[in-house]
């Protein structure tokens, strides 16, 4: 479980990069990346990027906005400045594996229809049911209040904050100057047009822009609509500028490599 949103960047990433500097792959490699893990890639492509060439940000934030029914998570920076709070922050777990388990229940009983619109993380209709009981149940697993709180911050400062890394990630993404795919849906409930990573964040890079509609947060990668409108697109995309494809899906902080 991490700990605070910096275990990501302090930890995961530095063991990817070391991790494909010792393997006899080509180079320099394609990032993609899906949610938070958009901003890994796009960070990646700013601070290393004598290994990095192309990078594709699907449903990326480059703004931290809750839903009206989460909006009490921007009080915890506050209670993590108290003393005898503030210790616990890296201790406890933010219930998301409860949520996603309710989630599942709800949606396999057939009650998806009664479920509200935001945050739900896809778009009606786009998945199977089964396809989404397995998403909430291994997507939502515990993650630190920490990470919660840091994601918080971000909203309440406008500021990303890596502790240890950077006081602002996104300032540091005008650094990136290597091609990217920037991916993203107008109904995405989770990361909506208005909080989406736009081509601003990147003023000295080459963007490219793919936006689609009725297609949510999970469902614009495993939905039925994705191999045609999502994977189709950026496959050609891929070509033009891959030799290696480097996977960071975010969810899970789950970092993979597959062939280019």
């Amino acid at each position: 479980m991490a700990r605070r949103l910096a275990d990501y960047w302090r930890e995961d990433l530095p063991a990817l990069v070391n991790d494909l500097e010792h393997r006899d792959v080509p180079r320099p490699v394609t990032l993609v990346g899906h949610s938070v893990g958009g901003l890994m890639a796009c960070h990646l492509a700013a601070v290393r990027p004598d290994l990095f060439n192309a990078a594709a940000s699907i449903s990326a934030p480059g703004k931290m906005q809750f839903a009206p029914v989460m909006q009490f998570v921007k009080l915890l920076p506050l209670l993590r400045e108290t003393p005898f709070l503030g210790r616990l922050f890296d201790l406890v777990p933010f219930p998301l594996d409860s949520f996603g388990r309710f989630t599942a229940a709800v949606v396999s009983l057939g009650g998806e229809p009664l479920m509200p619109e935001k945050p739900k993380p896809w778009f009606p209709g786009s998945m199977e049911r089964e396809v989404i009981v397995e998403r909430v149940t291994a997507g939502f697993n515990a993650t630190g209040l920490g990470v919660v709180t840091d994601l918080a911050h971000w909203s309440n400062s406008g500021r990303l904050k890596i502790d240890g890394v950077t006081d602002d990630l996104l300032a540091q993404l005008r650094q990136v100057r290597i091609p990217v795919l920037l991916v993203s849906s107008t109904d995405d409930a989770v990361v909506g047009p208005r909080s989406a990573l736009s081509p601003r964040a990147l003023p000295n890079a080459p963007v490219e822009t793919l936006i689609v509609d009725r297609m949510g947060h999970c469902d614009i990668i495993l939905g039925r609509d994705a191999p045609q409108k999502i994977w189709k697109p950026l496959t050609s995309w891929l070509d033009r500028h891959s030799i290696l494809t480097l996977t960071c899906i975010s969810s899970a902080a789950i970092i993979c490599m597959v062939g280019g």
